[in-house]
């Protein structure tokens, strides 16, 4: 797709000019990620040579990451505009792209609170084709299934789709995104950390939409054959946050863009799911939270290995500071014990001692 690690390095040099909002917004991207994004945002050419402009991030939390691709993006072209789509009905949501973008840039950002991918027809305009797409919403399956499907009619040939927390070791309500991940037979690419002494995969990951349809519609069928999952947190009684009303407005999105065999494959796949979650979904919660509980486990597990480690470092150097001191009181004692027997005055003529394992030959003065 392109060399591994070329836009994390030069989002990098983007991601230095700015304020780290990261601390101020105790935000949750790292900024090898942020740095990946920047990267794309400021180098990134299709093939006519026309950069990024349209971009639609789905999932915005507190808006951090919005903040940072709305700056570069506003940097880089005059027509940049940003799209951002947030189920959150309150002022925390884009919290940061509010409060720390210029009054200039405000004009570039159109931010939809209390609305999710489904929304998208009064979110963006018409005719619109987005160059790029971050989708960071409801992680568990199939939310990002969802999200997908809705976004697909607004892309064109070569525009670049994002998921967000691509992972092999995450709780398994959020592997929405690893599921589309997995099953891509096509181009994709997983962000590194390009600050690690050895190469190391992040959560970002990015999929390359193929022009074939037969191809497309084959990979999105087989994550939407996929078991729903739980979530370890309440979304509704059962845990899910989809119901019937969901999947009927996804059906009459899919009717408006997508052939009818396809929609009525998709829609009757995701019907099946709900009804089996249904008559499960008491034991799908309870393994969730047991595998959630072990996720967060292990991470507890990992930081106290890790602390153990620092306190036996910082203990080992303090034996070696306590052995230092010790040698050093050692030498004291040995030069003082050497200085009483010097100024001892009734040392007999080549008189011989041994101390400490050396011998002493002595002359005393005017004999």
């Amino acid at each position: 797709m392109f060399e591994q690690g070329y836009y994390e390095k030069l989002g990098y040099e983007r991601f230095k000019t700015y304020a780290d909002y990261r601390a101020q917004y105790e935000s949750l991207a790292s900024i090898s990620q942020i740095s990946f994004l920047l990267g794309l945002i400021a180098d990134y050419k299709f093939s006519n040579g026309r950069k990024i402009e349209n971009v639609l991030e789905i999932g915005l939390y507190n808006g951090v990451t919005s903040l940072y691709m709305l700056k570069e993006g506003c940097k880089n072209t005059e027509n940049y505009k940003q799209y951002g789509i947030d189920i959150g009905n309150d002022s925390f949501f884009g919290e940061a792209a509010q409060k720390e973008s210029t009054e200039e840039e405000k004009q570039h950002f159109f931010l939809n609170l209390n609305s999710t991918a489904l929304d998208i027809e009064k979110c963006i305009p018409v005719g619109t084709k987005l160059d790029m797409v971050f989708i960071d919403a409801g992680h568990s399956h199939p939310h990002p299934l969802i999200d997908l499907l809705c976004v697909i009619p607004y892309l064109h040939d070569e525009s670049i789709v994002l998921l967000h927390d691509v992972v092999d070791y995450m709780r398994p309500n959020a592997w929405g995104e690893s599921f589309i991940f997995e099953a891509w037979k096509y181009p994709k690419y997983r962000n590194i950390n390009v600050f690690a002494k050895d190469i190391k995969e992040e959560e970002l990951g990015m999929i390359e939409i193929p022009k074939d349809k037969n191809k497309l519609q084959e990979m999105l069928l087989t994550v939407a054959q996929l078991p729903f999952r739980a979530a370890p947190w309440k979304f509704d009684e059962i845990y899910l946050g989809i119901n019937e009303n969901t999947i009927k407005r996804l059906e009459e999105f899919m009717q408006r863009y997508y052939e009818k065999d396809f929609c009525e494959q998709i829609i009757k796949s995701f019907y099946t799911n709900l009804e089996n979650y249904k008559k499960e979904w008491v034991l799908r919660v309870h393994e969730t939270r047991f595998y959630d509980y072990l996720f967060y486990k292990g991470l507890n597990f990992d930081a106290e290995i890790k602390k153990l480690k620092q306190n036996n470092d910082i203990a080992k150097n303090e034996i070696e500071n306590i052995i230092t001191e010790l040698n050093v009181l050692k030498q004291r004692a040995q030069y003082t014990f050497l200085q009483k027997i010097f100024s001892v005055k009734n040392i007999n003529t080549h008189k011989v001692f041994t101390v400490f394992g050396i011998k002493f030959k002595f002359r005393r003065r005017g004999v």
